[in-house]
């Protein structure tokens, strides 16, 4: 999270230098790539934190309800009892 907030910090006044240093038509069209590059991180950036903001309080759903809760990932096994069993 800290990391979104140094970017923000650096695109936005980065861009905004660009735009202050001149605003002739010429000088816009030929830094347009690097403006539209750090205002678009921003929105990005912004889409993230909304994101983060709205599934803050969401946990993990589990798809089969007859999944048995592991303590950790390390004692999950990684196929079922029946996917691992063959057949001849």
């Amino acid at each position: 999270m800290g990391m979104f907030i140094l970017i923000v910090s650096g695109n936005l006044p980065y861009s905004s230098s660009i735009i202050m240093k001149s605003t002739e038509e010429v000088f816009i069209l030929q830094h347009l790539p690097w403006i539209v590059g750090s205002y678009g991180m921003i929105l990005i950036d912004i889409i993230t934190f909304s994101q983060f903001y709205y599934y803050r309080g969401n946990k993990a759903i589990h798809l089969d309800e007859n999944t048995e809760d592991y303590e950790n990932e390390s004692e999950k096994p990684l196929l079922d009892e029946d996917e691992h069993s063959v057949e001849y």
